[in-house]
């Protein structure tokens, strides 16, 4: 009697590590992917940024280059 519930105390034992483990291990696979794949998007976001940025730039530039040629020829 004592050996049955010994031995059904360990394979519940068992069973209830190898299932943590098992859990563990396929919500760390699956945090990763997410995680990866977070990481592309904002790598994405950041590079749309940057070429955002440029532009915004590029078109100050032209801006103000081309109120310079209006403000000359009402002065000048």
């Amino acid at each position: 009697m004592i050996g049955e519930v010994i031995a059904l105390g360990a394979s519940y034992f068992a069973a209830t590590a190898l299932f943590g483990i098992f859990m563990w291990r396929a919500f760390a696979r699956l945090f990763d992917a997410m995680s990866q794949s977070m990481s592309d998007k904002f790598d994405h976001i950041e590079e749309r940024l940057d070429a955002l940025t440029q532009e915004h730039h590029g078109l100050a530039r032209e801006l103000s280059d081309f109120r310079g040629e209006m403000r000359g020829r009402v002065v000048g």
